[in-house]
């Protein structure tokens, strides 16, 4: 139930922020905040390092522009993958169990031409 409430806090978050005009430049001011990579994804051991970079080759398959945004929350930080049109209609994508967001290449590239996509990595599953 916890997690619900953090994945909720998220959704609403994104939501808001890319609700509005997709051509005001507050938006990118209000994502820099979360585009500050960790310190586990900065300087990663020799394991994590190894599963960033099949992680990073796995996103290399949705075939398109991506940022990625970590937003910290009461239990710990989610990893969310962002694309699509700036003023696009905000779409949600929760992956499946013991999967990360970058299961979505087979859908991502379609998706993203009319749709703003959050991938969220949740925290209790596989992912950054």
């Amino acid at each position: 139930m916890k997690y619900l409430n953090i994945i909720s806090s998220l959704l609403i978050l994104f939501i808001l922020i890319s609700c509005k005009d997709g051509n005001n430049t507050e938006i990118q001011d209000k994502y820099a905040e979360f585009k500050i990579k960790p310190d586990y994804i900065a300087n990663p051991t020799k394991e994590q390092k190894a599963y960033f970079e099949a992680y990073d080759k796995a996103l290399e398959k949705w075939g398109i522009e991506y940022d990625e945004l970590y937003v910290t929350t009461s239990k710990g930080i989610a990893h969310i993958v962002l694309t699509g049109p700036k003023n696009g209609v905000p779409l949600v994508l929760m992956h499946g169990m013991s999967a990360s967001s970058s299961m979505w290449y087979p859908n991502a590239m379609a998706l993203a031409k009319e749709y703003r996509l959050f991938a969220i990595d949740l925290i209790i599953e596989p992912g950054k």
